[in-house]
């Protein structure tokens, strides 16, 4: 996936991550087959090749949380705004 995002994103362009880290079993389905913590995440999205940007960026990830229009935040919830090396 990671490399599929890298071989179509713009040079300047942004790719926003929302990773779930708890389980979720409607119908006995887990929809979250990768429940690994903030800090695995990070890891790997960097070494594809990004670079995470801050909250002050003007077109960061607070933008989706203040438009949202499904689902609700809690710990389980692990949002980032991330563009690639350059």
């Amino acid at each position: 996936m990671f490399e599929n995002i890298k071989n179509h994103l713009k040079s300047d362009g942004l790719v926003i991550f929302s990773v779930s880290k708890c389980s979720d079993k409607p119908n006995g389905v887990e929809l979250h087959v990768t429940q690994k913590d903030e800090e695995w995440w990070k890891d790997k999205i960097e070494s594809f090749g990004f670079n995470f940007v801050g909250e002050n960026h003007k077109n960061s990830f607070y933008y989706c949380l203040e438009n949202r229009v499904r689902g609700r935040m809690s710990k389980c919830h692990f949002w980032s705004t991330v563009k690639l090396k350059v």
